[in-house]
C-alpha cells in the first residue's frame, strides 16, 4: 500500500522540479534577451550614417536622391531638413521608392516609414528598428534551438546569437538585413514544428491502422515479461 503513495509523492516533486526549472528558465531567457538589447543599443548613434543607410532614409520617406542638389553644397542642417518626413508620405510611397529607384523587397522600408512617422528622423530612429529586429531574431533563436535539441541547446544559441560581434554590426544598421535574418529565424522554426508535428500524426495513423488482435497479443506479451521479471526479481539473493 505504501507503493503508490511514495509513486505519488515521486510525481509531485517531478512536478514542482519542472515548474521550478521552467522559473528559472524564463528568467534566463529574459536576462539574454535584455543582454542581446544592452549590445545593441549601446552607442547606437555614435556613428555617422554612410551611404547604405541613407539610401534607407531616402526610400522609406517615398523621396529618391534626386531630391539631393549635386551642384551645391548645404550646410548639415539643410542635409537633414531633406530627411524630414513629408505630409504626403506613407508605406506605398516608400514602396514605390524603393522598387523605382532601388531593388530591394519593400517590406523593410514601409514598416521604416511607419517608424519615422511616429519618432521622426534621425540616426537612433533609423538604427533602432533593426535593432528590434535583431533582438526578435535572438529570441527566435532560442526556440529553434528548444526544438531541435531542448532548452540546453536553445540557450546557448540564444546566447550566441546575443553576443555574435556581426550579429550585433548588422542590427545596428539602419538596414534590413536583421529584418532578413528574423524572418529566415521563424520560417526554420515554423517548418521544423510543422515537420516534427507531420512526423508525429504520421506515427499516431500508423498506430491507429495496426489490428486490434496484434494490439492485444502484443500487450499480452508484454505483462508476461514484467511479471518474469518481478518473479526473478524475488528470488536475486539465490
Amino acid at each position: 500500500m505504501a507503493i503508490p503513495e511514495a509513486s505519488g509523492r515521486n510525481d509531485q516533486v517531478k512536478r514542482n522540479d519542472k515548474r521550478a526549472m521552467a522559473k528559472v528558465g524564463g528568467w534566463e531567457r529574459f536576462f539574454i534577451v535584455g543582454v542581446a538589447s544592452l549590445l545593441r543599443f549601446w552607442k547606437l548613434d555614435a556613428k555617422p550614417l554612410w551611404g547604405d543607410e541613407i539610401y534607407t532614409a531616402f526610400y522609406s520617406l517615398g523621396k529618391s536622391l534626386a531630391d539631393v542638389p549635386a551642384e551645391t553644397l548645404l550646410s548639415l542642417d539643410d542635409y537633414w531638413a531633406l530627411l524630414s518626413y513629408p505630409p504626403e508620405s506613407g508605406p506605398w510611397q516608400a514602396a514605390y521608392a524603393v522598387t523605382t529607384y532601388s531593388n530591394h523587397p519593400p517590406l523593410f522600408f514601409m514598416l521604416m516609414n511607419y517608424w519615422l512617422g511616429w519618432w521622426g528622423c534621425s540616426i537612433w530612429s533609423l538604427r533602432s528598428l533593426p535593432v528590434l529586429f535583431g533582438v526578435v531574431s535572438v529570441a527566435g533563436g532560442y526556440y529553434l534551438g528548444r526544438l531541435i535539441g531542448g532548452a540546453k541547446v536553445g540557450r546557448y544559441t540564444a546566447v550566441l546569437m546575443a553576443v555574435s560581434p556581426y550579429s550585433i554590426y548588422l542590427s545596428q544598421e539602419a538596414r534590413h538585413y536583421s529584418l532578413a535574418v528574423a524572418i529566415a529565424t521563424f520560417s526554420l522554426l515554423n517548418w521544423l514544428f510543422l515537420l516534427k508535428h507531420s512526423f508525429a500524426q504520421e506515427r499516431l495513423d500508423k498506430e491507429r491502422l495496426v489490428p486490434a488482435d496484434s494490439i492485444k497479443s502484443d500487450s499480452i506479451k508484454s505483462e508476461s515479461i514484467k511479471a518474469a521479471r518481478l518473479d526473478r526479481s524475488k528470488y536475486h539473493w539465490i
